[in-house]
This record gives C-alpha cells, structure tokens and sequence, in this order.
C-alpha cells in the first residue's frame, strides 16, 4: 500500500464529507482563512479517528466540512491509500486552495474530544464518567 497524492486538478462531486481537527472552538463561526503557501488538507472521519492517539496532550474539537457545492470546479489535490494487489483506491482527503466560509463547517454533536498520554477520551463519554461518580457518591 502506498499514499497518492494527484496533481492539482478540477474538483468534482465526491458526495463526502471531509473533517477537520482544531484546537479552535469557534471555527463553525469564524470560518478558516487560508494564508498564501499554507496547506489545508480535510480528511475522511476514518483517515482522521486512526490519528487521534498520536496528537499531543489536550482538548480538540471535530468539524464537519460540506465541500461539494462549495468547491465545484475550483482547483485541488486529492490523496489517495492505493491497495497494489488489490488495484483499489481509497480516498483519505483532499487538499483545497481556498478559504472556507462559516456557512460550510459545522460542528460535530459532541465533536470534542481529550487526549492524554495517547489515551482519547470524547466529551460524552467524560459527562457519562461524572454522571456514574456520583450516582456512585449518593449511594
């Protein structure tokens, strides 16, 4: 298996939704401003949820971005995970070469998350622990 990465090319319908992890809660407000020369590359929820061990130490929320009316037609590059015995392409993300509007991200329900020592822990499950500890307190 190796990582592809195309040249620039038009961009067409995917019917995907892409993510993006930041340490920014107000992103799905604020929007994400592109600086000239930076990357900005999406990825798929499962090419994103196998990384979330790795990251330092801290809280990160997950957005959800809608790039199929937004995008179309306007240049990007897409990375790929090609199987070779397999000859399958699996798509990991994209990267894009624009800004994005607020309008376009949206933030997962309970789309934050901890990580601590490689060990990720989501919001919901940290309010169901507390729930349980003091139910467990009171009796």
């Amino acid at each position: 298996m190796k990582t592809i990465k195309t040249k620039t090319q038009p961009y067409k319908y995917e019917h995907c939704t892409y993510y993006l992890v930041s340490r920014k809660s107000n992103l799905n407000k604020k929007g994400i401003t592109r600086k000239r020369g930076e990357q900005l590359v999406l990825r798929t929820r499962d090419c994103y949820a196998r990384t979330y061990p790795e990251f330092p130490n801290g809280t990160y929320y997950e957005y959800q971005i809608h790039l199929d009316a937004f995008l179309k037609g306007k240049p990007c590059k897409k990375y790929y995970l090609h199987d070779t015995k397999q000859n399958h392409k699996h798509l990991l993300g994209v990267e894009i070469f624009e800004s994005i509007d607020p309008k376009y991200i949206g933030k997962k329900n309970n789309g934050c998350f901890h990580v601590k020592g490689g060990v990720v822990t989501y919001e919901h499950q940290r309010q169901l622990n507390k729930e349980l500890k003091k139910s467990l307190r009171e009796v």
